[in-house]
């Protein structure tokens, strides 16, 4: 896509950012979709592709062009080549790739998969469901870089930050969701209605390799659920979770 930068008023950290060039590696239609509506409210210039493979060849090509891209937002889990091999491959390329800072996007939050995403190359990480302000926080921060940084300045202090309660009342944690919506209802209405439309075929699989006693199955498909939820989730399934 071209950049089109923002032409309404834009808070500072937002102007800093308008036409930086930001690859999205994701094989998640949703979370790609979260990804674009943010850049596109902040004028960011990207280019997306669905598995690392796609990433990579991607990158070849930007490099060749003389327009190598400032940031990678790197999902972790995906077919073919996942996150982890594509920023070991990325770290061993060119320099015009290899230098690049790379952002682990990942449903798992354990200390163990922060530091196996530092160990292949990438530079910060950011939990998924994604929140509009961490993003920016992290893309300002390394959008603006030409190398990986050092250790004490990889994993951002955004992933700090414990997620509020929300209107405890609802099964559904709308304020945390407006919040992530960036208070676009109709966003917010976009996401939950592409969420449900999966989940039953999603469930239905789920079952299947359930009764099949099949691990593999079973993993991915609950990986998918997790990941493809919208951004606003059950509060009951939530609280469940963080158990």
């Amino acid at each position: 896509m071209n950049c089109d930068p923002v032409k309404e008023a834009v808070d500072p950290e937002s102007a800093n950012i308008q036409c930086k060039r930001i690859l999205i590696v994701d094989d998640n239609t949703t979370n790609r979709l979260i990804v674009r509506e943010m850049f596109s409210k902040w004028g960011v210039w990207y280019q997306e592709a669905n598995d690392g493979e796609s990433a990579l060849a991607a990158m070849e090509a930007s490099a060749k062009a003389k327009e190598p891209f400032d940031l990678v937002l790197m999902d972790v889990q995906m077919p073919a080549i996942d996150g982890i091999t594509a920023a070991k491959k990325m770290r061993n390329s060119k320099a015009e790739i290899r230098n690049i800072p790379i952002i682990a996007l990942t449903a798992h939050a354990m200390k163990q998969d922060r530091e196996k995403c530092l160990e292949s190359g990438m530079d910060d990480y950011i939990s998924k469901p994604i929140d509009p302000e961490k993003l920016k926080e992290i893309v300002v921060k390394w959008a603006k870089r030409s190398k990986p940084g050092t250790e004490a300045e990889k994993l951002s202090t955004v992933e700090k930050n414990g997620e509020g309660s929300g209107d405890k009342g609802l099964p559904i944690d709308m304020t945390a969701a407006l919040k992530r919506a960036m208070r676009d209802s109709a966003f917010l209405k976009e996401l939950i209605q592409q969420f449900t439309e999966h989940l039953p075929d999603e469930i239905k699989a789920l079952s299947n390799a359930l009764k099949k006693s099949d691990t593999q199955s079973i993993v991915k498909h609950t990986h998918s659920i997790k990941v493809r939820r919208p951004i606003c989730v059950p509060m009951a399934l939530r609280r469940q979770h963080s158990r």
